[in-house]
């Protein structure tokens, strides 16, 4: 389960573990700190926004290129020490998503389970190296 509320900031509305009652938190989008209230607002009816399928498989080969580019320019040896021979990253890269599409698609992702979410308001692949 989890509790679902209204940051006092920018009045985005946040999900997080019930399990984490009465903890203080930081909202990912605008920063403002927030203690966990102990259940969900009742004014925030659960808003299930159906996306095309289309719309979601392109918004998600969108991503993947962003994460494909990300990956390769911290991989390169461009831009390093001159005795570096590249970085090589971990599985999870959390990224911002392109801005082509609302932010309600890609919390449909992640709903979906193709993307999970990542601090400070980046998404990361659910399975790394995922294609579609």
């Amino acid at each position: 389960m989890s509790i679902r509320f209204a940051c006092p900031g920018c009045k985005k509305t946040i999900d997080i573990m019930d399990s984490l009652r009465g903890r203080r938190g930081k909202c990912p989008g605008c920063g403002a700190m927030f203690v966990v209230p102990q259940q969900s607002d009742a004014g925030l009816a659960i808003e299930t926004k159906t996306f095309p399928p289309e719309l979601l498989a392109e918004a998600l080969k969108a991503f993947n290129k962003r994460v494909r580019l990300t990956q390769l320019d911290d991989e390169s040896q461009l831009g390093h020490g001159p005795f570096s021979s590249g970085k090589q990253l971990g599985a999870g890269l959390g990224i911002k998503p392109p801005d082509e599409f609302p932010a309600e698609v890609w919390e449909a992702l992640v709903t979906q389970g193709s993307l999970r979410r990542a601090p400070g308001g980046l998404y990361e692949l659910a399975v790394p190296g995922q294609k579609i």
